[in-house]
């Protein structure tokens, strides 16, 4: 049997799924500052309340938003120097960066280099002293890791690799990421994506070590793995080399598990939080991704993040009142401004009242006291207005419905899927007019179930040339490169199958260049 950890903003939830895929048990808790403790209480909940043997767990499985909230809270975050080996750049790094974030960038340093499109290298070798300068600087500056980007290094990764390997050898405890090996065409996003990935890069070794230790108190002596952003598995050795990989897993696995709950393979699910809300799109029980440069926190990457929009309130925002106007957590407010819009103009600088309520309580004040979801509530509503809440839930679900209606994309409405702890409130408000609207059973511990089911995956961007080889031959390299990379990460042989094959031709290399974007998963053999 399998067990899949969920860490959430708000809770943490776990479950147990048998090899044929039926739900044995399951556990929640409150998240907690230090993580740890709330993932120890789950586990045992889990195993005393089921009755279930430690040795009897095969595999466990985690995903979780702690990276996302790293990176949002800006604690934890490892201090990293950029690298560019570039000719001389008056961009600037960091360009859309929320400040506090930025400041984990220390400084950086530009090294003649690099290539252009065709091949040709844009400046000479760089010298040895010039070397040593920036050795010396790495070690008085104290960061514990750096983000090498190179020109068109996706095509000609030759000085990234060789950048690294002097720097390996000189200080062997930094951790080095590389943006070839993390993003694709696009310089300052795949820059901006290998900074991230740099920046997470203690978290995560932390986070490993951590967790060794906790499941081998729990006598829990399988192996274990991380989901990463479109829902598949993640190895230890890949998350703590590729941190960027999981940023976005929690709500990758909400999908996956969505769509394993309900047995419907196309789907729009909406995934309601303790804090947030986020919508996305499954289509063949796949997550969907964005397909140009997706945003992280506002910043532009050129990481393959889940299609997926996220709207600031979930059921425990807190409801503030003034002045007759409603505002639902910091930033939203109900009436003369959009969901999402950060600082409105007419509250900067102004006190709010006291929280009414959260956005729950608004939604059981409209429902009879008798109803079920009141009874289970089980606290006062608060002072609550019958026109104040019928306000805050008019507008809430006007929101979803518009969010749901961006995403639909086929002339047959796709059925929506409510999961999430606070999505009971929605059921009977929601009325999705268009198509099915379904709430599977455990809808609460979704992304647990999510990363449960995971399989292995692969994800594969890749440029080539045409001049000595036909796109057909190239074509069946990079899918041979994704099938043993499966294999390899151990994924069953006749399980194997590509969901994704993209080829993205150049305009300006019209059959001489081309881009294939691959994707494939495969059953992981226990």
């Amino acid at each position: 049997m399998r067990m899949g950890i969920d860490v959430g903003s708000t809770y943490t939830a776990a479950v147990i799924i048998s090899e044929s895929g039926r739900l044995l048990g399951q556990a929640k808790s409150r998240t907690t500052a230090d993580i740890l403790s709330g993932i120890r209480t789950v586990i045992g909940q889990l195993l005393e309340e089921n009755g279930i043997e430690p040795q009897q767990v095969k595999g466990i499985f985690i995903g979780t938003t702690h990276l996302l909230n790293v990176l949002s809270h800006g604690q934890g975050i490892a201090d990293t120097a950029l690298i560019r080996i570039c000719k001389p750049s008056k961009i600037h790094y960091g360009l859309g960066w929320p400040p506090a974030l930025l400041e984990h960038v220390k400084w950086m340093e530009q090294i003649p280099g690099g290539f252009d499109f065709t091949g040709r290298k844009l400046s000479g070798e760089n010298d040895q002293p010039e070397l040593d300068r920036l050795i010396r600087r790495l070690v008085e500056s104290g960061v514990g890791a750096v983000a090498i980007v190179g020109t068109f290094a996706p095509l000609y990764e030759e000085e990234e690799q060789r950048m690294a390997t002097l720097l390996r050898e000189a200080l062997p405890q930094l951790s080095i990421s590389l943006s070839h090996q993390i993003g694709s065409v696009g310089f300052l996003e795949r820059e901006n994506a290998t900074l991230i990935n740099a920046m997470l890069s203690q978290v995560m070794r932390d986070s490993i070590q951590q967790l060794s230790g906790l499941f081998g108190e729990a006598q829990l002596h399988c192996p274990y793995w991380f989901t990463q952003n479109d829902g598949s598995i993640l190895s230890l050795d890949r998350a703590a080399a590729f941190p960027g990989f999981a940023v976005a897993s929690g709500i990758a696995n909400s999908l996956r598990g969505s769509a394993y709950l309900t047995g419907i393979p196309d789907c729009i699910v909406v995934d309601m939080g303790g804090s947030k809300t986020e919508v996305g799109l499954v289509i063949g029980g796949e997550p969907q991704e964005h397909i140009k440069s997706a945003r992280l926190l506002g910043i532009r990457v050129n990481l393959r993040l889940p299609k997926v929009v996220t709207l600031p309130f979930g059921g425990e925002t807190p409801v503030y009142i003034r002045d007759g106007e409603i505002t639902v957590g910091h930033d939203w407010p109900v009436s003369g401004s959009e969901a999402g819009q950060a600082n409105p103009e007419h509250l900067k600088g102004e006190p709010l009242e006291a929280a009414a309520g959260s956005l729950t309580e608004a939604f059981l004040r409209r429902l009879p006291e008798e109803h079920p979801l009141r009874r289970e509530y089980g606290k006062p509503l608060g002072h609550w207005r019958e026109v104040d809440a019928e306000q805050v839930v008019r507008r809430t679900i006007a929101t979803l419905r518009e969010t749901i209606e961006q995403l639909q994309t086929a002339r047959d409405k796709l059925p929506v899927v409510l999961v999430g702890g606070g999505s009971a409130l929605l059921k009977e408000k929601l009325f999705y007019k268009y198509g099915e609207l379904v709430q599977p059973p455990a809808f609460q511990l979704c992304t647990a179930v999510g990363a449960c089911v995971a399989p292995v995956g692969v994800q594969l961007d890749r440029i080539c040339w045409l001049q000595n080889e036909t796109k057909e031959a190239a074509l069946q390299k990079v899918k041979q490169e994704a099938i043993q990379q499966l294999l390899q990460d151990g994924a069953l042989e006749d399980s194997i199958s590509f969901v994704q094959m993209e080829e993205i031709p150049f305009d300006y290399y019209s059959g001489e260049v081309i881009r294939f974007r691959i994707r494939a998963v495969g059953q992981l053999k226990l």
